[in-house]
């Protein structure tokens, strides 16, 4: 199971699902049979999970976090029913309830800005990417200077940067976008292509390099 889907995903997407794994399935139903397990037991161990689930002992998981256990246990069960002829369950995923995401008020955004443009350095200059192109977190972290365009003012999303946990280590993993989409020709306001200017002849290969660790390059 686990080197088929090492074969269907990225790698940070594998260290995800196997943290998933030995953290949260095995330890509760790593000694049971999974023929064994019914409807009945997995709705219970659902439920276990949102009141106890949270790893340092203090509570339960989100809907949101034990939905994604649930489908990386989904995914094995198929494999077995594929593999095995292990009949599937009809246990029920949480309900995930709709909330209304924050954003930076006019003052926020106002008083961040002034922050980030009087406090220069490359983290602040991600965040100002982010704050002014809507890039995601991991994509600043990913541009090379040979994918910014000075005379057109535009940047070009091609890769990630993700910060995954590997066997107990902490390791930074750079590989493609999320989705095919992602990968896009992104406009720089004007203003913030003149800070990248300034960066520019650092010598660095990343815009935003890591600063104690060099990232793995995903396949």
């Amino acid at each position: 199971m686990a080197s088929s889907a090492k074969l269907r995903v990225k790698e940070s997407s594998y260290a995800n699902y196997m943290n998933i794994v030995n953290k949260h399935i095995i330890p509760i139903l790593g000694g049971e049979f999974m023929q064994n397990l019914t409807t009945s037991r997995l709705n219970d161990f659902i439920h276990h999970k949102l009141n106890n689930g949270r790893l340092n002992g203090n509570g339960g998981l989100s809907a949101k976090s034990v939905r994604d256990i649930m489908t990386v246990y989904r995914s094995i069960e198929a494999y077995a029913a594929r593999e095995y002829g292990v009949r599937e369950t009809h246990f029920t995923m949480p309900k995930i309830e709709k909330k209304q995401t924050d954003i930076l008020t006019t003052v926020e955004r106002k008083s961040l800005e002034f922050y980030l443009l009087h406090n220069q350095n490359k983290t602040n200059i991600a965040v100002l990417l982010c704050l002014f192109t809507g890039l995601r977190v991991g994509e600043p972290c990913g541009l090379k200077w040979e994918d910014i365009d000075f005379d057109n003012a535009v940047l070009s999303v091609k890769r990630t940067v993700q910060r995954v946990s590997k066997n107990g280590k902490s390791q930074v993993i750079i590989g493609t976008p999320k989705s095919k989409s992602s990968v896009r020709t992104v406009p720089i306001p004007a203003f913030v292509l003149d800070i990248l200017r300034g960066y520019r002849n650092c010598g660095d290969f990343y815009i935003i390099p890591s600063s104690n660790l060099t990232p793995n390059t995903q396949r």
